[in-house]
């Protein structure tokens, strides 16, 4: 074989060279095994080469990216996992990867067919993690790494980028949800769902700018905003979710928790607390939150659903089956679950959403006469003050043919006439022998103002049909019901302030009926929940109060935040700025029995013999039957001197408290709690904390007259002791301090705990009561549900130092009859 070895013969020197003739090299210095048919088999003949033949990436045909480590994967993989329902795939490594967004790279091997092929990278959430959008959603979360898998990373070619324009690159159209126009300098050849990477996305910003120089703008000159990437090929949608859209009026607290599931019957058990399932027909709609490891609610873990099966319903707990749609199939169950279910009393229900006959709905939709009346007040007669006498008679400077109420709208160009307000409506109230002599009030068929004198300037009354200051519309023989929905057609000058668009009619609901004339116009569909009615139950007395100020003493429906029964009750409008509801009455027949059997210790006692008492179970009420075992619900709609505990007592939410002696109305206290309690029994049965008020209220006294024998009505001879000071009050009150004493908590609904009472205890504690954090002898601490050291157990009593529980009064009794109000 011709060829030349040379070298140094000499030690020492250096090694040797062996040169082969050009036969034995191809054009790339490399060895040749064979004759090549052209140049690039150069590359392959030798086996895998890193060159830009290997693992060329096309998009469209075009020439993309390319491998720059042959097939050799990044290092130290740990881990690439997926997430259900998602295309992000996350890959960890156990070192720093040195990676950066946009990079390209090409996965192979994975377990997941969708989850293979060639990407960029996406994210950079750490030094040691990245993640890539899969072509797909994955359909499970789990790690898909595999014995061959590897990720190798690459390189974009130059050139093989598409130049965008520079005037216009980039445009959003400014949404929400925005769509981005993208303006190539040439034709871009894409189709539909071809995917596109912006990389080095730094060109100028353009804006708008205001010729007039009378707003600034300013924008990035540094062109130094951050590259961003996108799913360009659509397949994952964006939208907005508006979670506080409820489908129930009332918070989670009134929910219902998931206590059980029976997987081979399908059904769902849960505990109620407040509101429960009791009597709910087929297809109810039901709001849920849960969490669930497999099957439909995995998927779904919010939303609506609808009874499926009524039978297991009941007032503490309930089983049931649910359907997605109503009398739908019922949803298998198949995995545990936690979470809760309540009452979606915001989800429509029509016309055949449920299978129960009795809850089937006919609507039949018909249109009303139309009445015409003088809506642009164009009939209007316009009368001039002469002068206002005696108890509010206004005499007018010509007669006029005004009938009893007629509504005028009074203004002046001086100052109001006294109890009347310029440019506002009143109506005529009587005839007078004197056709110019007019009496008024402020509303339709109201009591006459009688304390009408003075004004100044030009006084006028003119009749008028709409009233635009009270929204009350003249319209003589309507038959309109409340809440009856009407299309008001109006004039010019006669469009109410409440419509708020610019056509010449708009929608309402008739609000009140006043009379065959007098229709007062809302906005807001359905009736006043002004109490009136079971059908328009109020949730309070004091929500009464703010939609009828003028509301007095009396009975009135409730139903509070979250339940599903109106209650007709005592509400009191007169006493302390009003807005009392009243929840309990313990009569003075009750009271003559004070001193209670001794109880057994950490359990209640159920009976009439023990109501009242700190170890009666009433104090742990929460279902309407209970309440109805003892005393009628009708009780509490009134304020005679009889027993009554109203459902109310579990469910009302309040601020101020009541304890008032229905003998005598002059003897009361009262005191607020800054933030909202729940209920009466969360601070009573419910619970072994003491719940401290934040404000005395009434009466306006010194802290030793706190006390209740002194400001409440007591039997004859009781002790007139004053209370302990510093004076506290509220619920689970101890009567005084005295360390010695720790029996109590033994003998007292729900039990009681030193924790909030700087650990000590007292002689005694009350559910709803007063005492004080000293224990000067000869002061008073007690109140109803009252327990005394060691199982002595009162309806409504009190430690009275230095006399143990003697009250002084005949059997040791001490009120008489009390009833409890909140608001």
């Amino acid at each position: 074989m011709p060829g030349f070895i040379g070298g140094s013969s000499s030690g020492g020197g250096t090694g040797g060279e062996i040169s082969f003739p050009k036969e034995f090299i191809d054009p790339v210095t490399k060895f040749r095994v064979s004759e090549p048919e052209n140049l690039i088999d150069t590359d392959f003949e030798y086996g895998l080469q890193p060159t830009k033949w290997e693992t060329l990436e096309l998009i469209n045909n075009t020439p993309s990216f390319f491998s720059k480590s042959g097939d050799t994967t990044i290092p130290n993989i740990s881990s690439i996992t997926t997430i259900t329902g998602s295309r992000e795939i996350t890959v960890t490594t156990s070192l720093d990867h040195g990676l950066s967004v946009g990079t390209p790279i090409t996965v192979t091997g994975t377990k997941s067919l969708t989850a293979d092929g060639s990407y960029i990278i996406n994210s950079i959430p750490t030094a040691r993690t990245f993640t890539y959008l899969a072509k797909e959603n994955q359909f499970q979360t789990a790690s898909i790494e595999d014995l061959y898998t590897g990720i190798a990373t690459g390189e974009f070619f130059q050139g093989s980028q598409i130049k965008i324009s520079d005037a216009r690159g980039v445009e959003t159209d400014a949404q929400a949800t925005s769509t981005l126009t993208v303006k190539t300098d040439s034709p871009h050849g894409f189709g539909v769902n071809t995917p596109f990477y912006f990389l080095n996305l730094n060109s100028s910003i353009t804006l708008e700018f205001d010729s007039t120089n009378t707003e600034a703008k300013s924008f990035d000159s540094s062109n130094s905003a951050t590259a961003r990437t996108f799913d360009g090929s659509n397949t994952v949608g964006a939208f907005s979710v508006d979670f506080s859209n409820r489908a129930a009026s009332s918070g989670t607290s009134v929910a219902s928790s998931v206590s059980a599931v029976d997987t081979v019957a399908d059904t769902i058990t849960v505990s109620h607390s407040t509101e429960n399932f009791s009597g709910r027909l087929l297809a109810t709609p039901l709001q849920y939150n849960v969490v669930a490891s497999s099957g439909y609610f995995l998927t779904n873990p919010r939303g609506v659903v609808y009874l499926k099966t009524t039978a297991g319903l009941g007032t503490s707990t309930s089983t049931f089956q649910v359907s997605a749609t109503p009398d739908g199939t019922a949803i298998d169950i198949s995995s545990n679950m936690s979470g809760i279910f309540q009452l979606a009393d915001l989800v429509a229900r029509f016309s055949g959403s449920n299978l129960d006959p009795d809850d089937q709905v006919v609507t039949t939709l018909t249109t009303g006469e139309a009445k015409e009346f003088d809506g642009d007040n164009s009939g209007s007669q316009t009368f001039t003050v002469s002068s206002i006498t005696g108890l509010g008679n206004i005499t007018l400077n010509a007669a006029t043919n005004w009938t009893e109420g007629q509504m005028v709208l009074y203004s002046t160009t001086g100052t109001p006439a006294t109890s009347l307000t310029n440019d506002t409506t009143y109506w005529v109230t009587a005839l007078n022998a004197q056709t110019n002599l007019i009496n008024i009030s402020d509303s339709p068929g109201g009591a006459t103002i009688t304390t009408i004198s003075g004004g100044t300037g030009t006084q006028t009354f003119t009749s008028v049909s709409v009233s635009l200051d009270r929204e009350i519309l003249a319209v003589p023989g309507h038959n309109f019901q409340e809440a009856d929905m009407v299309l008001y057609q109006y004039p010019a000058g006669g469009k109410l302030g409440i419509t708020g668009d610019g056509s010449d009619k708009d929608y309402f609901f008739i609000k009140r009926v006043y009379d065959a004339t007098h229709i007062q116009l809302t906005r807001v569909k359905g009736f006043t929940l002004d109490g009136t009615s079971e059908a328009r139950a109020a949730v309070s007395a004091q929500a009464i109060k703010e939609i009828n100020p003028a509301a007095t003493d009396g009975s009135y429906w409730i139903k509070p935040t979250g339940s599903s029964t109106a209650y007709l009750t005592y509400c009191n409008f007169s006493i302390e700025s009003g807005g009392w509801t009243q929840v309990m009455k313990l009569s003075s027949n009750t009271l003559l029995t004070n001193n209670l059997p001794g109880a057994t210790a950490n359990q209640t006692s159920a009976g009439a013999g023990v109501t009242f008492g700190p170890h009666w179970d009433g104090w742990l009420w929460n279902t309407e039957a209970q309440y109805t075992t003892l005393f009628p619900l009708v009780n509490n709609s009134n304020f005679t001197d009889i027993d009554s505990f109203s459902p109310l007592f579990h469910s009302l939410a309040f601020n101020d408290i009541m304890v008032i002696s229905i003998n005598d109305t002059s003897r009361r206290v009262g005191w607020r709690h800054n933030a909202t309690i729940l209920n009466l029994r969360s601070v009573t049965g419910g619970t072994n904390q003491t719940t401290y008020g934040d404000q005395w209220l009434f009466p306006n006294v010194v802290q030793e007259e706190y006390s209740w024998v002194r400001r409440l009505q007591t039997v004859a001879s009781v002790a007139q002791f004053q209370s302990q000071v510093p004076t506290v009050y509220g619920f689970k009150i101890l009567s005084d301090r005295a360390n010695n004493y720790g029996s109590i908590n033994s003998y007292i609904t729900g039990g009681y705990t030193t924790n909030t009472s700087s650990g000590v205890t007292g002689h005694g504690v009350s559910m709803i009561g007063m005492g004080g954090t000293s224990n000067t002898g000869g002061r008073w601490g007690g109140g109803i549900g009252f327990t005394y050291t060691a199982n002595s157990q009162w309806r409504a009593h009190g430690h009275f130092w230095n006399q143990g529980v003697s009250s002084g009064g005949a059997s040791n009794r001490t009120f008489t009859g009390l009833a409890v109000f909140v608001r």
